[in-house]
């Protein structure tokens, strides 16, 4: 059974897809060319399950001798990140822009007693995965009448992922700790959809909802953002 995530993505590729051709059509309107910036602040929420993060944590407890003996954990699934855009607008429907952007952190924790076969010991593991990088794209404009804009997105980004594990059980001495970290490079293709309001000839609101496939170690994850745009030379 697909997850929310994955069916949201499906949906975006044919919203995307659809603005996109609507954009490939229309005739000019209000809409001005140039280049523009943009700045966001963005809620990513990551389709991930506790097993796919505590698997560095786990192996590095095993690898120092110690086993679990019972342990309460949680996940935290959802970041929130700024990002910055850069972007040309070709005509009134259709630019290119380039963005940096971080998913942000998805975070599992586990508290309670491991054991090295003589001793217990109570404490803390956790592992944490991180995603950031450019993302690319050609962004296709619709306007509904003279303020509000719906647009579709398409492209690809190329993110650093890295995955880091710690742990410390016991006290002073008689303690247990570790810790370590993995990255990959990823890359791979981005749907969005989003919605803008002009409030001058150069400046805009901006909503928009952003998935990227396979982006968070493998695992999907979706971006929705709210941020502000400004057009250069007016």
């Amino acid at each position: 059974m697909k997850c929310g995530v994955a069916r949201r993505g499906e949906a975006l590729v044919a919203a995307a897809a659809t603005a996109a051709m609507l954009a490939s059509t229309a005739g000019a309107t209000a809409a001005e060319t140039g280049i523009y910036l943009g700045v966001d602040i963005g809620a990513t929420s990551f389709d991930l399950k506790s097993a796919q993060l505590a698997g560095g944590a786990n192996g590095a407890l095993t690898d120092a001798g110690l086993a679990v003996v019972d342990l309460a954990t949680g996940l935290d699934k959802t970041s929130t990140r700024p990002a910055l855009r850069w972007g040309y607008r070709f005509s009134p429907h259709l630019a290119a822009e380039v963005a940096v952007l971080s998913l942000g952190v998805a975070r599992w924790e586990g508290n309670g007693t491991v054991t090295d076969g003589v001793d217990d010991f109570d404490g803390q593991v956790s592992s944490e995965l991180k995603s950031r990088g450019p993302a690319f794209s050609v962004v296709g404009s619709w306007p509904l009448g003279e303020r509000f804009a719906v647009d579709g997105q398409a492209g690809f980004y190329y993110f650093k992922t890295t995955q880091t594990f710690s742990y410390r059980f016991g006290t002073g001495l008689d303690s247990e700790a570790g810790s370590g970290d993995r990255s990959r490079r990823e890359a791979g293709l981005l749907v969005g959809v989003g919605g803008s309001w002009s409030l001058t000839r150069a400046a805009a609101l901006r909503l928009s909802y952003t998935f990227f496939p396979g982006a968070a170690g493998r695992q999907d994850a979706g971006r929705i953002a709210a941020g502000f745009q400004y057009s250069l030379g007016y």
